[in-house]
């Protein structure tokens, strides 16, 4: 398969991986006590989320994802406990959406072509409403 392809097709599961993170996080406002997730759990809820069984490749790729969302200004992340001499993991931190996150996902902003999009502008399949 040439290179071109699979670099399409990565940035594709990205999008729907980060379309799968935004919509855990926007459940877990509404009905999770504390308002957002763990890391691990939210990682493994955005895949089973995504039609096309997207998979995050390693705890790295969950983390650059996590932090893209973050310096967007769409989600906020909390460091829980660890060792400072481990590496920062997904199961360390606490991820809340943000009010600039909810507008994203619900429309008000213009679309966010980081992440896979109902609106239109991006191709809308490969998430599970």
């Amino acid at each position: 398969m040439p290179t071109q392809t699979l670099q399409k097709d990565a940035v594709k599961r990205d999008r729907r991986l980060r379309r799968g993170l935004m919509y855990c996080l926007v459940i877990a406002k509404d009905f999770a006590p504390s308002g957002g997730m763990s890391g691990r759990v939210l990682a493994q809820e955005a895949e089973r989320s995504t039609a096309f069984d997207d998979r995050f490749k390693d705890e790295q790729h969950v983390m650059r994802m996590v932090r893209e969302l973050e310096a967007k200004g769409y989600a906020t992340l909390r460091e829980l406990c660890h060792r400072k001499n481990d590496p920062l993991r997904p199961e360390f931190l606490f991820v809340n959406i943000t009010a600039r996150g909810l507008e994203v996902w619900n429309g008000g902003d213009p679309t966010d072509d980081d992440i896979d999009d109902q609106r239109g502008a991006n191709d809308p399949e490969g998430v599970k409403p």
